[in-house]
């Protein structure tokens, strides 16, 4: 009986000198100090923001019309803020413009964008959350310069935008 105590005891004692040289371990590893340093780099963001403007109404000379303006964040993970969409020459340097006809008799000059004011750009000022998207009221003019615009009819008037 007593080998039997005896082992106990000793099975007992290599235990808790176990823990304790395992609890000493854990405690140097927590308190081990050190020096050293780490960079990340920022990405950087894209041209990724979808702008489209929709009428529900058709054009004739010297009429305006109302025209949403949706801005859609679908394509990044990470919010954005829109201050403002405007026209933009879609080729950066011609011979496009910012406002392009399917009839090439139709002047594209007898079109404009009414963001804040006539020919202004439109004031978004809004943060669009990474998947969303945003509605923006403004308003399309057709000119009436006392000329035959037949040419205009059915024609499709494209608007492009861009944003800051």
């Amino acid at each position: 009986m007593r080998i039997k105590i005896k082992r106990k005891k000793l099975i007992v004692a290599i235990s808790a000198v176990a823990v304790v040289a395992l609890a000493g371990a854990a405690l140097a590893y927590w308190t081990t100090g050190g020096s050293g340093s780490g960079s990340a780099s920022a990405g950087t963001t894209t041209n990724n923001l979808v702008i489209t403007g929709s009428t529900t109404d058709s054009f004739y000379p010297g009429r305006t019309i109302d025209m949403n303006v949706n801005v859609d964040n679908a394509a990044n993970p990470f919010s954005v803020h829109v201050y403002q969409v405007s026209l933009v020459d879609p080729d950066g340097a011609g011979p496009r413009t910012p406002i392009e006809t399917s009839d090439a008799q139709c002047d594209p000059s007898w079109f404009h964008f009414n963001g804040d004011g006539p020919d202004q750009p439109l004031t978004v000022d809004d943060t669009i959350a990474a998947g969303a998207n945003g509605d923006y009221p403004a308003t399309v003019t057709m000119d009436d310069p006392n000329v035959n615009q037949d040419h205009c009819k059915n024609a499709t008037i494209t608007f492009n935008f861009t944003s800051n």
